[in-house]
Order: structure tokens, then C-alpha cells, then sequence
């Protein structure tokens, strides 16, 4: 192979550096100054002193006037960038966009409302003030809000985040697809498959999910968590929260709950929303598109609405009451009392000594362990007392009786089939 000749080494060089230049600018259109960076490592700077903003990249200044522009776009392109913005610059700017591109960057943001792309890369973004969204991106992240009420979206990686000193800090993973775990309570958030490990600061005051199936953990504090799409479980924590299933068939869960919780699906229609609640004495969560309940270790209140809920008791003497709907009613450890008036439900009393009535339609009840009492109510039921000593009762309707283990009784009409009953 021919070697180049002096002529042409000479000249690369020259070359990449009009290529450089050309790639380098902050350049004003329609109100709008977009700021172009070059494909290696840049360091862009924005000021502002005596009624004009000035952008340096990598030392070479150009300035304009407040009255020329509102907008302002940087894209530094990859490389290994540093941003930052100054913290008085005018209110007059009522748009600013970064997007630091692939490398290892660091951006500083302003004191007003910016939006924070990290893209590929270990980077370290911090929104300052203003009220900021801020996006990790790919890449094992540091991402701080700051000042004011700022979203933040962690990206995949192992990121640490924190909201700041804001008063409404949202953490979100909406732009995720996976299964996620998302905590606010100084927990670690993160895909639940496959090892992603997010260190999320105790200083968020709401948490959003993805489009999987999520599981979102608030804190002490006043929280709004939202499902987004999937079927999400939501454990609000103490404080007055505002749950928020959003899509799909989501849960909200107390089971962590040592005292007594009382939670409801029905309430008063806001804008065509219905407004549950729940908690312990005073908490006063508001619930809403929650289709399922969770318990805790007292015993608990649970009551479902209209539509198909799933209402687990856990531990405690839980009183359980469905809806309108086609339920599954889970008492769970406990004494409990459990009832139903429509649909066609499926109900099991769990261990302990359990009252069980059916409601107006075909029911399935379940007395599992302990002594029960099974009530079909109208109907063509079926009824299965388990172990211990049961009494079952089938009400109107062709029922059947299977009492299982133990010495059991049947009430029962000349429309009832009888199985293992005693007496």
C-alpha cells in the first residue's frame, strides 16, 4: 500500500478542523436559538448580565438579546459533554431543552423550567431551580432535581435519584415496558427482573409506573401514586395519599398494616370517577380505578363496588362485604365475616371460624379450615365446608352441600344434593 504523500497528511488536519467548526454554533431562528455542539467533548456555558444571554462553546462566545428569543434548544451531540446553565437567567426564556447525547456527560440546569436528556452514558444531571424534567436515559445515572417541583425519569441503568428541596417531586418509570418496582420510601426502585438496582432518595413526594405490572411503594409523607398502564399493586404507606390504578386491574394494598384499616371501592362520582377510601383511623387515602383490595393484620373492613373485585382479608377478623360484580372474596387467617349481594362470586373463608353469605346469584364458598357457617342465599350455589365442624345452608335454588372433613350439619331444602354432611 502506497503511504500518503506529505501533501495529504498535511491537510487532514485542517480538515477536522473546518469539520469541527462547522458541527460548533448557537444560531437565532423565529425566536428560537438552537446551540450545536461538536461530536467529541464539549463544554457549553450559558450566562446572562445586562439584558443579554451569552453561550460559549468551548470558550467561543455569541450573545443575544432577551427581546430576540424564548426558546432555547442544546444538543451537544456524543462525547463526554459539560452543560451549564446559569442560575438567573430571565423569565423571558420560557423554553429550555438539553439533550447531552450519547458519552458520559454533566449538565447543570437553570433556575427556570428546563428539560434534561441525558441520553447514553454515566451522566450526572441536576435541575437546579425551576420546575424540571429530568430524563437518565440509558446508562448508571446521577440525577438530582433540586429546587422546585421536578419529575424525574430514571432510565435503565443502576441511576441514584433524588427530588430535592421541592415540595411536589414526582418519580416516574411511564417510558418503561418492564415489570417494575418503584419506592419512594428510600427503598431500591428498579426492573423486578434482571437485576436493575435504583437508589431512590426519601425526598419524593409521588411516584408513577410503567406500562408492566408494577408494584409502587409511597412514603410517610402525602402522596400521589399512579399505576399508569399494567395491573399495578399500590401501597400508599401512612399519610394522606391519592391512589391512582390508572389501566388495567390494579390493587391497593395495606397488608403491611398492624392496626386496623377500613377501606372502601364505593364513594361519591367525581367527573365520572369514583372516589374509594382507605386507611387507618384519620388516614383518609382516596382511591381511585382500584379494582382490588388488600388487608392487613387487624381486622379489617373491606368493601369492593360494582365492578369484579378481588378482596383479600389477611390476617385478622376482617369484615369483607363485595359489590355488584363477579368477586373473589379471601378471608384469610381470622375469624371473619363475609358476605355478598350479586354476581356470581367465588369465596373462601381461610383458617378460623368463618360466616360466609352468599348473595342473589351462583355462588362458590369455600369454609376451608375451622368451624364455619355457610350461607348460599338465592341461587344455585355450591358449598364446601372444608375441615372442622361446619354448618351449611343453601337458601332458595338448586344448591349442593359438600361439608368435607369433620361433623357437619346441612340446612336444606328438596331442591339440595347432599355430600359428606353428618347431620
Amino acid at each position: 500500500m502506497r503511504k500518503p504523500t506529505p501533501l495529504i497528511a498535511a491537510v487532514t488536519p485542517v480538515l477536522e478542523t473546518l469539520e469541527t467548526r462547522r458541527l460548533l454554533a448557537a444560531v437565532l431562528t423565529n425566536k428560537v436559538v438552537d446551540v450545536t455542539a461538536t461530536s467529541g467533548a464539549d463544554t457549553i456555558e450559558v450566562t446572562y448580565a445586562s439584558g443579554r444571554v451569552t453561550v460559549r462553546i468551548n470558550g467561543t462566545g455569541k450573545s443575544f438579546a432577551t427581546s430576540q428569543f424564548n426558546t432555547l434548544n442544546i444538543a451537544s451531540g456524543d462525547g463526554n459533554d459539560t452543560i451549564t446553565l446559569g442560575s438567573n437567567l430571565p423569565t423571558t426564556i420560557t423554553s429550555i431543552s438539553i439533550d447531552a447525547g450519547a458519552g458520559a456527560d454533566t449538565v447543570s440546569g437553570s433556575n427556570l423550567n428546563d428539560t434534561v436528556k441525558g441520553g447514553a452514558g454515566d451522566d450526572s444531571v441536576v435541575g437546579n431551580g425551576g420546575d424540571d424534567w429530568l430524563y437518565g436515559q440509558d446508562g448508571n445515572d446521577t440525577v438530582e432535581g433540586g429546587e422546585g417541583n421536578d419529575r424525574i425519569y430514571p432510565g435503565k441503568g443502576n441511576d441514584s435519584v433524588s427530588g430535592g428541596a421541592g415540595t411536589y417531586d414526582t418519580l416516574s418509570y411511564e417510558d418503561r415496558t418492564e415489570n417494575m418496582t418503584v419506592r419512594i420510601d428510600g427503598g431500591t426502585s428498579g426492573a423486578t427482573a434482571g437485576g436493575e438496582t435504583d437508589l431512590i432518595a426519601n425526598d419524593f413526594e409521588n411516584a408513577v409506573g410503567g406500562k408492566g405490572n408494577d408494584l409502587i411503594i409511597g412514603n410517610a409523607g402525602n402522596n400521589v401514586l399512579g399505576g399508569a398502564e399494567g395491573n399495578d399493586t399500590l401501597d400508599g404507606g401512612l399519610g394522606k395519599d391519592t391512589i391512582w390504578g390508572d389501566q388495567g386491574k390494579d390493587t391497593v394494598t395495606y397488608a403491611s398494616r398492624t392496626n386496623k384499616v377500613t377501606v372502601t371501592l364505593l364513594g361519591a362520582t367525581i367527573n365520572g370517577i369514583v372516589n374509594g377510601s382507605g386507611g387507618e383511623a384519620g388516614e383518609n387515602d382516596v382511591l381511585l380505578l382500584i379494582e382490588n383490595i388488600i388487608g392487613g393484620k387487624a381486622g379489617d373492613s373491606l368493601t369492593g363496588d360494582k365492578n369484579a373485585n378481588l378482596i383479600q382479608g389477611g390476617d385478622g377478623n376482617d369484615t369483607i362485604v363485595g359489590g355488584a360484580g363477579n368477586d373473589t372474596l379471601e378471608g384469610g387467617n381470622g375469624n371473619d365475616k363475609i358476605s355478598d349481594t350479586a354476581g356470581n362470586n367465588r369465596i373462601r373463608g381461610g383458617a378460623g371460624n368463618d360466616t360466609i353469605t352468599g348473595g342473589n346469584n351462583r355462588d362458590t364458598i369455600y369454609g376451608d379450615g375451622g368451624n364455619d357457617s355457610l350461607i348460599g342465599g338465592k341461587g344455585d350455589d355450591q358449598l364446601f365446608g372444608g375441615a372442622g365442624n361446619d354448618t351449611l345452608t343453601g337458601g332458595a335454588g338448586k344448591d349442593k352441600l359438600d361439608g368435607g372433613a369433620g361433623t357437619d350439619t346441612a340446612n336444606k331444602d328438596s331442591l339440595d344434593t347432599l355430600v359428606s354432611m353428618e347431620k
